[in-house]
């Protein structure tokens, strides 16, 4: 039966796994991309990696993401990451909207779901935990961007996507990259990617940061004063780092990047821009691991989540539609685990190299 899983190791990372095999201790970070909805399709993959596959082993492991993503991961640095996805699952689909929300009641909103999520602790056992270090990126924005007037920001996001079309560094004429970073970890960021600054991760500020990280330009209001942080408003990891396409420093080991879709989509504003796709070597040390084309095809709709649901689906219907997308994507842990535990990921195994659009090459 064909696998509902790709995987697919770049350069170094395909040597390194051909070498030691795909055991816990060979990986030192893990990626998680932008998306919204879309992340729902790793849930049931991030309980097994937390509950049995990475829990195998106690080396450290640095853990960077944007939006969702960062959302997803910071449930791998709770003292109990089981619960923690528990909890995120629960608040997650009790999203509720009025018909035409405000930017201010969508923020409200969110920041229920992230209270939630964190609970009373949350936020001190992601600043300290030893194993799983979270580091976060949040775009400062500047000039136009920086301001919550809709008519100002809406200029500055039309010249971003209208010169995004020319050159991929159009992002940076209004947004810069801070990271916030675990006290103790050191994420593997290669030293030509350029930060406007960083900062500390401490219980006082983890859930601005992880607010400020998923904070989308003209839907949720930017996010200031973070304590620790470089002065400035604060909004969505995504637009200076959509996909996490960005050269990572070698080091030894590999990166694990479990993926929603089998494609990697360097900048937010290049999802329609079929030209442009990562560079491979700037994944040689990764693992990417991602639903195949086959599988998603297969769900309710053939399509995986996105932000559209809060449009087209009332609350029952989208909490339903969510509902089976979960309870399909066990078996992707399930497969994972299979895979593993067989060994037959070496037949699964394909070096990763990217085509149009950012779409894997088979």
């Amino acid at each position: 039966m064909q696998s509902s899983l790709v995987l697919a190791a770049g350069r170094r990372a395909f040597a390194r796994l051909q070498e030691h095999g795909l055991v816990p201790g060979l990986i030192h970070s893990m990626l998680a991309a932008s998306g919204g909805p879309k992340g729902l399709m790793l849930l049931q993959l991030d309980r097994y990696l937390t509950g049995e596959f990475l829990a195998q082993d106690d080396q450290p492991v640095d853990v960077l993401g944007t939006s969702i993503g960062a959302w997803r991961l910071m449930n791998y640095t709770q003292a109990d990451p089981q619960a923690a996805l528990d909890r995120f699952e629960e608040f997650y689909f009790s999203q509720r909207y009025p018909e035409k929300p405000s930017r201010e009641q969508i923020t409200a909103e969110c920041r229920r779901l992230l209270d939630g999520m964190l609970g009373s602790t949350g936020a001190q056992e992601i600043a300290t935990n030893p194993r799983f270090r979270l580091h976060v990126i949040a775009a400062r924005a500047r000039g136009n961007a920086a301001s919550d007037d809709r008519s100002r920001l809406f200029m500055a996001m039309g010249l971003l996507m209208a010169g995004n079309v020319l050159t991929s560094n159009a992002p940076y004429w209004f947004f810069e990259r801070v990271m916030f970073r675990h006290r103790e970890g050191g994420f593997p960021w290669h030293g030509s990617i350029p930060l406007a600054g960083s900062a500390e991760l401490t219980p006082d500020n983890v859930a601005p940061a992880l607010l400020a990280t998923a904070s989308i330009p003209l839907v949720l209001n930017g996010i200031s004063d973070i304590p620790g942080a470089p002065p400035g408003l604060y909004r969505d990891g995504g637009l200076t780092d959509y996909h996490l396409a960005n050269p990572l420093g070698e080091k030894e080991g590999i990166v694990l990047y479990p993926h929603f879709l089998p494609q990697v989509v360097p900048g937010w504003f290049d999802k329609s821009l079929s030209w442009r796709s990562p560079r491979s070597d700037h994944f040689d040390d990764v693992l990417l691991v991602t639903p195949s084309r086959r599988f998603i095809a297969s769900l309710p709709y053939g399509r995986i989540p996105d932000r559209n649901d809060f449009v087209n689906f009332d609350f029952d219907e989208r909490a339903r539609y969510w509902r089976q997308v979960l309870t399909a994507t066990q078996r992707l842990a399930d497969e994972f685990h299979d895979l593993v535990s067989t060994g037959a990921w070496r037949d699964v195994l394909q070096p990763l190299k990217f085509g149009k659009g950012g779409s894997l090459g088979h």
